[in-house]
């Protein structure tokens, strides 16, 4: 199996989650099923309510719908950008 690609983010806002505030993200290059039930182009086109379903599938710290609905606009930017650039190959980067 390959390495899994990781990008961290650092958040202009932090994420409160219970008690502890993150100000880094990690997110994980999503597997093809991951991606099901989502629409590749909403995907890419940074849908927000397709974001509220994936980041929460691959984010470390484990985020859920509401902490992605709440993000800053800056950082849920970002976000949508790292998640396209996982679909370019390797090649193109």
């Amino acid at each position: 199996m390959a390495t899994p690609v990781i990008e961290q983010i650092d958040l202009e806002s932090p994420i409160t989650i219970g008690d502890k505030e993150h100000t880094t993200l990690t997110l994980r290059r999503p597997v093809a099923g991951e991606l099901r039930g989502l629409s590749l182009s909403n995907v890419l086109n940074a849908d927000v309510e397709t974001l509220m379903v994936l980041v929460p599938r691959i984010a470390q710290p484990t985020l859920t719908r509401q902490h992605v609905a709440e993000m800053d606009l800056a950082d849920l930017g970002t976000v949508a950008g790292t998640i396209a650039g996982f679909f370019q190959p390797a090649s193109q980067k």
